[in-house]
């Protein structure tokens, strides 16, 4: 296998951030904002007032992403969300909730970190992981309440 120089690698890896930046700016100039932008690429986002029908009267176990839009590893976390939604037990689901839009709701599941994963079933919390985690700790914690 041929390997590549350290100057190429560096190369390639903008070459990847220019294409990214390219679609990234051709979605804005499309006309549709940041919330759109954020709701686009990630699992569903949700609000204060969705909460309780998405995640706590759900039957099956709902893995919630405490994040912040501009919070870097939150970011870096959202394509491996969409990869792992693809993957988890049937009956289980994934959400997003901004913590800059839902105060309240951080402070009152003692959200001191983002981001913060908390696993919820029958209302109530069940698992919790702070800071990045790899994809296979994402399915365990569903897979642990399904």
């Amino acid at each position: 296998m041929p390997s590549i120089s350290p100057c190429a690698a560096a190369a390639t890896a903008g070459n990847l951030r220019a294409v990214a930046l390219q679609k990234v700016a051709s979605f804005f100039r499309a006309g549709y904002n940041s919330g759109d932008f954020f709701s686009f690429l990630m699992t569903k986002a949700i609000t204060a007032d969705e909460f309780e029908a998405e995640v706590l009267q759900h039957e099956g176990p709902v893995l919630v992403d405490f994040f912040a839009t501009w919070c870097g590893p939150c970011q870096a976390m959202m394509p491996l969300l969409e990869e792992v939604e693809k993957d988890i037990p049937k009956g289980a689901k994934i959400v997003k909730l901004d913590i800059d839009q839902a105060p309240e709701l951080a402070s009152k599941y003692g959200v001191m970190s983002i981001p913060t994963f908390k696993v919820f079933k029958g209302g109530d919390v069940v698992d919790e992981a702070m800071g990045m985690q790899p994809r296979d700790n994402i399915i365990k914690l569903l897979e642990k309440h399904s």
